[in-house]
């Protein structure tokens, strides 16, 4: 597979990875994470820079991080948004290795708590996602500010953001959508 596709492929898995549904689902609800525009960017795109559409939610495993993590007051979490980030970037980092550093952009995220609210919070980013051999090793979100929400949940929730287990469950989406991209 060229290089382009293949980077193109790999912004689809970190949009995926970053970013809450437009319409938030009910609490308890886990369906697949929804993604617009991303194929039609990737596959015909030769704009210098990809922007796409995306979300994420935690699987069973992150949530009960987030909610060790933030003392049992958020239970959940989807977040979403448009991510930015220059091709030629990603093509280089795939292709022989390192680290794209997205450049900070803002994502919904709705928290659910421990008393059964849904409190939408603007979160900034600026992703970090390292390559080694053809295959994402880590992505960080990078979390630079959360914007109305507690203060004093704010540094707990930096941390669950930047857990290990949510940190692997990013890199493991990215690389399982490559993963799928190539056996087609």
């Amino acid at each position: 597979m060229k290089p382009h596709a293949f980077a193109q492929i790999l912004l689809l898995g970190m949009a995926i990875a970053f970013a809450p549904p437009a319409c938030p689902k009910e609490p308890g609800t886990h369906a697949p994470p929804a993604v617009t525009n991303c194929v039609d960017q990737f596959r015909g795109g030769t704009a210098e820079w990809i922007e796409c559409d995306g979300a994420f939610e935690p699987d069973a495993a992150g949530r009960a991080d987030l909610s060790r993590m933030t003392l049992d007051f958020v239970t959940d979490a989807r977040c979403g948004g448009k991510l930015r980030v220059r091709r030629k970037e990603v093509v280089d980092a795939l292709t022989a290795g390192g680290v794209v550093e997205l450049p900070p952009q803002d994502v919904l995220c709705i928290f659910e708590t421990n008393a059964d609210t849904r409190t939408p919070v603007t979160v900034t980013l600026a992703p970090k996602v390292s390559f080694q051999g053809g295959k994402v090793t880590d992505v960080s979100p990078q979390i630079r500010k959360i914007t109305d929400f507690p203060d004093l949940l704010t540094m707990p929730l930096r941390a669950a953001a930047e857990s290990e287990v949510v940190r692997r469950q990013l890199a493991k989406a990215v690389n399982a959508l490559l993963e799928r991209a190539f056996t087609q």
